[in-house]
């Protein structure tokens, strides 16, 4: 069994006697050895109250007890007896009931292998897919068991996601691995965060401006970068220093209204005051650009090579900073169903912070990043392990980009306005699927294209002749027409050239050897290439 943090063995809880000896004692008095193990020891015994809690409250649930008090339901009872939240005591509730089904679970729990805040996610978990739960509830207990409760709850995460791609996989007719047309309209499709992200900036007393931002993680990953990179350069001019009597929050308030000035239309024989802009005695310089997901490396700008100018984008210690730091393995990104539930922890379709993102938006991040090859195992702890390294550079050069931006002009989709500068270059068929970084796969979108080409399963291709196609989620034939042109009427499914191959929108469970009739393998070949 693995170490708890300096104990061979899990702490068992104190007996009732010794509790109440602790409850009753003035813990100022007591010498300073016997506060921790106090500590312990309370906490031991309050983990065994709350699975009692759980047990106590399934029972209420299930024998129906409250209806004898007049109450609606068990959590409107233990809302209105123990003084708690509604909402809380709906999630006793739930856990109650579903630690019923749970005995891996409760007994790792009663024993003191995991706590609450490890076993409670764990048995919401369940709700994902209860059949897959079960086969994998002693491994995933194991694998936990060893790790911090933050590191645990990013691996329940992972596993919720795959199990929950899964569900979604067998709910559809077999054999449809993602194609629009196998299932309806709407199969595969996203929705995109973006959507619902929220900027609120209010005038307030001497117009002074407060707000709230609320971003979805890639965009808000990307915010930050860009605000760390323009503090990091300021760090490394000289500007700011550990004296200067500012704290983290200021500095991201120079940083922000700094960005907005360098994106503002200015004569460029006049440049911008920023210091006076943002109204502080720190000096402000403007030299500093952070690189977003739609920019491709290129040459140093030449306001950059000035003597003591600090490159875009690079961290405090002069590292080239990423943008957005994705996680994804080579099984989940070919579309490589699922073996066992070692292989299901080992997949990653993640950020760097482990907040964990749909795999048709990883795609869509892929088309503009530098990808960094790392060759890993797990480790029997649930780490990785890194053994090698290596670099592929997939991004357009900036002669590709100009090629690409004289023929198309901006985003290509019927009918979109939005000009080159504002879009991201797609590669058609993806960098990681062997496609080319070559002026004929490559392909102007604009985010919210960008967007339906991935998440919303519109499918654009190019074909031999150089023309470009694109077929709606229900087939429907959209036709090209260039940047800036009046759209046509769109034809009916089938009118244009058969699409590829989809790219695979989610985890695939393995080929079942007593399939029914009827019921094809689910495998991945046909989707290993788009």
């Amino acid at each position: 069994m693995a170490p708890h943090f300096g104990f061979a063995q899990p702490v068992p809880p104190p007996p009732a006697d010794e509790v109440a000896r602790l409850i009753a004692c003035d813990p100022s008095e007591a010498p300073d050895a016997a506060v921790p193990p106090s500590l312990v020891s309370l906490q031991a015994h309050g983990e065994q109250v709350e699975l009692a809690r759980l047990r106590y409250a399934a029972a209420l649930d299930g024998r129906t007890i409250f209806a004898g008090d007049g109450a609606r339901s068990a959590g409107a009872w233990l809302a209105a007896r123990l003084g708690i939240a509604a909402k809380h005591a709906s999630a006793l509730v739930h856990d109650g009931r579903v630690l019923r089904h749970c005995a891996v679970t409760e007994a790792a729990w009663h024993t003191g292998r995991i706590g609450a805040a490890k076993a409670r996610p764990l048995l919401r978990a369940r709700d994902v897919h209860p059949r897959l739960f079960s086969e994998h509830e002693p491994g995933l207990i194991d694998a936990i068991e060893p790790l911090t409760v933050a590191q645990a709850v990013i691996v329940i995460n992972r596993w919720k996601a795959c199990a929950t791609d899964i569900a979604d996989h067998e709910r559809h007719a077999a054999g449809c691995d993602g194609d629009p047309g196998g299932c309806g309209p709407d199969c595969g499709q996203q929705p995109d965060p973006a959507d619902s992200n929220r900027f609120y900036l209010s005038a307030t007393v001497n117009g002074r401006r407060v707000g709230e931002l609320d971003l979805d993680a890639t965009n808000g990953s990307l915010l930050e970068t860009a605000l760390e990179a323009w503090i990091d350069a300021r760090w490394h001019d000289g500007t700011f220093h550990t004296d200067d009597g500012l704290h983290t929050a200021q500095r991201r308030a120079l940083a922000l209204v700094d960005l907005c000035c360098q994106s503002l239309p200015r004569d460029t024989n006049e440049p911008c005051d920023t210091e006076e802009t943002v109204a502080t005695d720190v000096p402000v310089p403007t030299t500093a650009e952070a690189r977003s997901e739609t920019d491709v490396p290129c040459d140093t700008d030449a306001r950059d090579r000035r003597p003591g100018a600090v490159p875009s984008a690079q961290s405090r210690h002069g590292e080239r900073r990423p943008s957005i730091s994705l996680l994804l393995d080579a099984k989940t990104l070919f579309g490589l169903p699922i073996d066992n539930l070692d292989d299901l922890l080992a997949r990653r379709c993640e950020l760097a912070d482990g907040t964990l993102i749909p795999l048709p938006t990883a795609q869509r991040l892929l088309c503009s990043a530098s990808v960094q090859q790392f060759l890993t195992r797990i480790t029997s702890q649930g780490t990785i392990e890194t053994i090698g390294v290596t670099d592929r550079l997939r991004d357009a050069t900036r002669q590709q980009r100009r090629a690409v931006r004289l023929r198309d002009g901006g985003c290509l989709f019927p009918g979109c306005t939005v000009p080159f500068d504002r879009c991201q270059i797609h590669h058609l068929t993806p960098y990681e699927l062997d496609g080319p970084t070559l002026v004929n796969n490559l392909a102007t979108l604009c985010s919210h294209h960008h967007h339906l080409v991935h998440e919303g399963r519109w499918r654009l291709w190019r074909t031999h002749d150089g023309q470009l196609h694109l077929v709606k989620p229900d087939r429907t034939y959209v036709p090209v027409v260039g940047h800036g042109q009046a759209p046509l009427p769109d034809r009916p499914p089938g009118t244009g050239p058969p699409p590829p191959a989809p790219l695979p929108i989610h985890h695939r469970t393995p080929s079942r050897p007593n399939a029914p009739p009827g019921d094809p393998p689910h495998n991945s070949e046909g989707n290993d290439r788009s």
